[in-house]
This record gives structure tokens, C-alpha cells and sequence, in this order.
């Protein structure tokens, strides 16, 4: 891409909404509407996003590019910008859903994971680091376990390395939701050689 902007790192910039007042009202919605309803309305918001979003688009081609850059052109033809915001969308509806205590662990659809063996070492008392991405929902799995719902019979206990600054608005209303969401969180900029 010729005449490409050139954007901060994300965990560089601040959060592009100042207030929490969509968060909020997605919020209203899944407690007063049917999870259903609110989830149709998920695809007319992300496509006007996508519109609106000059930046969104940049940055879908970019990664489009890069990924297929990455895997040698093996990646999908075309991975539209909408279905990536989409996905995004959703998966912010499925944070905020799992925070509301809206989610069992029987409910979670597992791609190749290890859940099994994991809930196995958890059960022995012992301990897991897992790492996360956007590909999957570790946030999630945070809710899971502040609700207790992660299949295995006692309360396990964990601690999470998370980057704050570009979320503050979003975490400071998951907080509201569930003061449990906050417990444990470390942010990585203040992890340091001490």
C-alpha cells in the first residue's frame, strides 16, 4: 500500500473512545433486551463502522497483507474488513455477556484446545500460564473463572498480565459490572527488571 498512514503501536495509543457511554448502553441492552436481539444489531454497527472508519479499513489491508505475507499466500483469498470488525464486535458482545454471568463453561465452543488436559491440572493443584490473543476470548475465560464456571470443582485462583492503557474506559465499566473483572490484573508496563 503506496500512500499507507502511518499509525502508532496500538499499545502506544490512547483509547479512541473517552467515554464509556456506549459500553453502557450495550450494557442496558443485554440486561433489559434478549442477548439475541442485541447480537442482530451488532452487524448494522460494525458495517457503519467500517464505513465511517477510515482507519479501520487501513489497518484490515494491512493485516490482510501482512498475513498473507506470512503465510506465503496460503491464507484466505479475501478477508473482508467487515467480517474482521464483525468479529471484533462480537467478541466485545461476548466480554461483556461473560462478565454478566450470561455464560457456562458447557456453552464455550473449543477449536483444537487443550481444555480437557487443563481442567485435568487444574483439578491436581497445578498451575497453568496460558497466553492469549484477538484470535481467541481470554477475557472470557476471566469471567469463567470469577463466576467459578470453568469446570473444574474448586475456585482457582489466577493472576493476569494485561495491557490497560488503551482499554481504561472499557475495563472501568466491566468493572462496574463485576468488581471482579478488576482482581489481579497487572499491566505490563509496570513489570520491570525488580
Amino acid at each position: 500500500m503506496k500512500n499507507e498512514e502511518k499509525f502508532l503501536h496500538w499499545a502506544d495509543e490512547k483509547e479512541v473512545i473517552s467515554s464509556n457511554r456506549p459500553v453502557k448502553f450495550l450494557l442496558l441492552l443485554l440486561v433489559h433486551v434478549p442477548t439475541c436481539l442485541v447480537l442482530l444489531l451488532i452487524y448494522p454497527v460494525s458495517f457503519f463502522y467500517l464505513i465511517c472508519s477510515k482507519r479501520a479499513r487501513t489497518e484490515a489491508r494491512l493485516y490482510q497483507k501482512q498475513l498473507k505475507e506470512f503465510t506465503h499466500g496460503k491464507s484466505p483469498r479475501v478477508i473482508s474488513p467487515f467480517l474482521q470488525i464483525l468479529s471484533f464486535s462480537l467478541c466485545v458482545l461476548e466480554k461483556i455477556v461473560g462478565w454478566l454471568g450470561k455464560v457456562t463453561y458447557d456453552k464455550l465452543v473449543c477449536h483444537d484446545d487443550d481444555l480437557p488436559e487443563l481442567i485435568q491440572m487444574l483439578e491436581k493443584k497445578q498451575g497453568a500460564v496460558l497466553i492469549g490473543s484477538h484470535l481467541g476470548n481470554i477475557e472470557l475465560l476471566r469471567s469463567l473463572f470469577s463466576f467459578n464456571r470453568t469446570g473444574v470443582s474448586r475456585e482457582v485462583p489466577i493472576s493476569v498480565i494485561m495491557e490497560l492503557k488503551s482499554t481504561e474506559q472499557f475495563n472501568k465499566t466491566i468493572r462496574e459490572v463485576n468488581p471482579k473483572a478488576g482482581f489481579n490484573v497487572i499491566d505490563p508496563k509496570s513489570i520491570g527488571p525488580d
